[in-house]
């Protein structure tokens, strides 16, 4: 039987999803990485929707996480720059 593939996106523990948190913000700041739904294409800020109808994040000074307290993969595939 052939070993199972890592699939992108794959469930981490609590730890090690918190060091990848710890990686994504000092990247953000290091390439001055745009990220956040406001300042994505696909945002409708009047209908507060996003057109590929992904939950919206509330823009804001609060960090945001590319993994969740599972470690599930929480970053939107679709995101493009205005």
């Amino acid at each position: 039987m052939a070993p199972r593939r890592k699939v992108p996106g794959e469930r981490l523990s609590p730890e090690k999803a918190e060091m990848v948190n710890i990686n994504f913000v000092s990247e953000v700041e290091r390439f001055r990485f745009h990220y956040q739904c406001h300042s994505c294409l696909h945002n409708d800020p009047e209908a507060q929707k996003c057109s590929m109808r992904y939950p919206r994040a509330n823009p804001g000074p609060e960090e945001h996480r590319c993994r969740g307290d599972e470690g599930e993969l929480l970053f939107c595939k679709y995101f493009e720059l205005r």
